[in-house]
């Protein structure tokens, strides 16, 4: 029986499908806020058979802090993937970050280490990763910096390795994947999912900055390729191609037939975009997109390194261009 937490969520719902549709006794943890029948729009975009493989899943209810009703999730568990976590560039959002991200692991590492779980994997993210003076390029060694300016989403996913990697001294063997920008068709506007929904719906804009994405589809495989694997204790970043946003607009205006080009967004006018709206959520109390945090991660000369997981897996990525054209297809309508 394989266990999967964030079974609703952008990596949970994909890795879903692709391990009942291999003919595995699935068990997937919900909250209950949660919409499992969302899941089906994402087998969707695989196979007209939807009901008859979700029905194969068997749902349970649980917080990953609701220690019971985790319990009764591990019962008969051999595999778990853990892709659960809360995504939040919110400052004021770091207690339910620690809650969930720290917290919630750690409960899902020590009932691993109690049920004597086969293997675990661990979605983690390329947040986690510190550029080095002299690097330009970050790999698997580019360790954590506690000294830079973490935003709290990473500290949080570094806790949370933390968690893992203690588990693994404790006796539960487990891979962790560092996935850069994870592109895939959107999910009801879900985090990076929706990017060419809201390209499609008007923002058309980039920055300076450059990073690494990858195709959601790449992730599942790799963390399933991972688990059947003999490799145990090590970590692997999950990043396609490194792009600037100019040249990722390009790839989506060519796609979509646009023959404006996006404009270019400047600092001035994305922190004080950023400052304008975190003004206005303070009075309407609501929580919005471009945090100070976001708008600095936009301006971030990110690259990283894929040759760890093509060496050990002999793996090969969706070329961007190819992941692209494919969200396109079903957010772009065309």
């Amino acid at each position: 029986m394989i266990l999967v937490t964030g079974g609703t969520g952008l990596v949970g719902s994909h890795l879903l499908y692709h391990l009942v549709s291999s003919g595995y006794k699935v068990r997937a943890i919900y909250r209950e806020s949660s919409d499992v029948y969302a899941v089906r729009d994402v087998f969707a975009l695989y196979t007209r058979a939807i009901i008859p493989l979700w029905r194969k899943i068997e749902w349970v209810k649980a917080d990953l802090n609701d220690l019971p009703a985790l319990e009764h999730a591990f019962v008969g568990v051999n595999f778990v993937y853990h892709a659960a976590a809360m995504v939040s560039f919110h400052r004021k959002d770091y207690k339910s970050l620690y809650r969930i991200n720290v917290k919630g692991t750690a409960n899902i590492v020590n009932l691993s280490i109690a049920h004597g779980i086969t293997k675990l994997c661990y979605v983690s993210s390329t947040a986690t990763l510190s550029k080095e003076a002299d690097k330009s390029i970050m790999d698997e060694n580019s360790f954590w910096n506690p000294d830079a300016d973490n935003n709290h989403y990473a500290i949080t996913k570094y806790g949370a390795e933390m968690e893992v990697w203690r588990g693994t001294q404790e006796g539960v063997p487990a891979v962790i994947i560092n996935p850069g920008v994870i592109l895939s068709p959107s999910m009801t506007g879900r985090s990076s999912s929706a990017i060419v929904k809201q390209y499609v719906n008007g923002m058309r804009f980039y920055t300076e900055g450059t990073t690494g994405f990858v195709d959601v589809r790449d992730v599942v495989k790799a963390m399933q390729d991972l688990m059947q694997s003999k490799i145990e204790n090590q970590r692997f970043i999950m990043v396609s191609e490194n792009v600037s946003y100019k040249e990722f607009t390009q790839m989506l205006d060519s796609e979509l037939g646009y023959e404006t080009p996006a404009k270019k967004a400047g600092k001035t006018i994305v922190f004080g975009m950023s400052a304008l709206l975190s003004f206005m959520g303070f009075i309407f109390g609501k929580k919005l997109k471009l945090t100070r945090d976001t708008a600095t991660a936009l301006f971030k000369q990110n690259h990283y390194s894929n040759e760890a997981i093509k060496n050990a897996l002999n793996f090969q990525f969706t070329p961007l261009k190819n992941t692209v054209e494919w969200i396109c297809r079903i957010d772009g309508g065309y």
